[in-house]
């Protein structure tokens, strides 16, 4: 606490080792200052601050990080400070020189790294560069000294070599592109203790709009067609959805209204015609993948569908070359009959067959040329 841990009133020969002390005034003795004695012998044991297997003294801490364990110098890294401490006047002290009545021979050092946290930790798929906070936490040791960080490519590996000191930053990926990357970071405090480099979870960027083609074709047919899109998004993020329209007219111009989903990479649209007519039709459509990348709206071929059949006339002449007129008498040697077929706005005629007899029965077989 930030104010007095423990008072001692006239006592002497109590034995106090192995304890946490975190306050601002950790003793305060009271009356005469009798001898009292604050460490035990160095040997194996549980240490109440720090790792190791070896016990003496006791952690000397302050909540400002000014404790004398926290600041001690500790040049063997053996979990004890290399100075006595002396604990009537809070310093370090040389034994039969200036310790008193009350020291602790065998302090325990900070040989603690910080802990450092990353937030956030990794981001799933977005469109935009990410800011990130890295929080260094010492607890009780000597505080938080130095942050230290880099972006790498999440299939290299972290290492120490080339950090940056800093406690944010910022994970960018350049337009138009897909990446995938981690942060290396570690904290130093302030006597020396590095933590381990730590690894961040994989932030995921995904700028790269998807794309999406079609198998339409302009070739005429007499069916309604199914039209498959087909939708790519390489290593990014993945196809989400598809919006599309279906232009009524031989003019591409209507806006993508309806969305279906494409996550499995494909979606059919069916493009119909009504039972004798004649349709031209366009679907518009474009897709967006899972970061909300949106391509630009893509056009299919014209679909041409033909439910219209054509419509065929015959005309004639004599042998004089007049005009003969159906179904009437005529006194000529022969007759030439000319067939013409019409299809509109359709496919366009193909073939015509024709047969002749005297009783309108017979069926057409013989492919008529001009």
């Amino acid at each position: 606490n930030n104010t007095n841990g423990s008072k001692i009133n006239l006592g002497y020969n109590n034995t106090v080792y192995n304890n946490l002390f975190n306050n601002s005034v950790n003793v305060q003795f009271l009356g005469t200052n009798y001898q009292n004695f604050w460490n035990t012998t160095r040997q194996e044991g549980t240490r109440i601050f720090s790792p190791g297997n070896e016990i003496g003294g006791n952690f000397w801490a302050k909540p400002d990080g000014n404790g004398f364990s926290q600041k001690c110098e500790d040049s063997e890294k053996d979990g004890f400070c290399d100075k006595a401490y002396n604990v009537t006047t809070d310093t370090p002290c040389t034994p039969n020189v200036d310790c008193g009545n009350n020291v602790d021979y065998l302090p325990l050092s900070d040989i603690i790294p910080p802990t450092t946290t990353i937030s956030p930790n990794g981001v799933s798929w977005t469109n935009n560069d990410v800011d990130f906070t890295l929080s260094c936490d010492d607890g009780a040791g000597s505080g938080c000294d130095t942050t230290q960080y880099k972006i790498i490519d999440s299939t290299a590996t972290c290492d120490t070599t080339n950090l940056v000191t800093g406690t944010s930053g910022t994970v960018s990926c350049q337009a138009d592109s897909i990446c995938k990357k981690k942060v290396c970071y570690r904290s130093n405090d302030s006597v020396g203790n590095y933590e381990s480099i730590k690894t961040s979870n994989i932030f995921y960027i995904d700028k790269q709009a998807p794309t999406t083609t079609d198998d339409s074709s302009s070739a005429w047919t007499n069916t309604d067609q199914t039209i498959k899109l087909t939708c790519s998004d390489e290593t990014g993020s993945g196809c989400d959805t598809v919006t599309y329209c279906i232009d009524p007219d031989s003019t591409p111009d209507c806006v993508p209204d309806t969305s279906a989903d494409i996550s499995e990479g494909t979606h059919d649209i069916q493009v119909t015609c009504p039972s004798s007519s004649t349709c031209n039709k366009y679907v518009r459509y474009y897709s967006s993948d899972i970061a909300g990348n949106t391509e630009s709206i893509k056009n299919s071929n014209q679909i041409n569908i033909d439910k219209q059949a054509p419509t065929t006339t015959a005309s004639a002449v004599d042998d004089k070359g007049d005009l003969y007129t159906f179904n009437t008498w005529t006194s000529s040697t022969y007759v030439n009959v000319t067939l013409t077929c019409n299809d509109g706005a359709g496919s366009g005629c193909d073939t015509t067959t024709y047969c002749t007899d005297a009783t309108d029965e017979c069926i057409p077989s013989t492919t008529y040329t001009e």
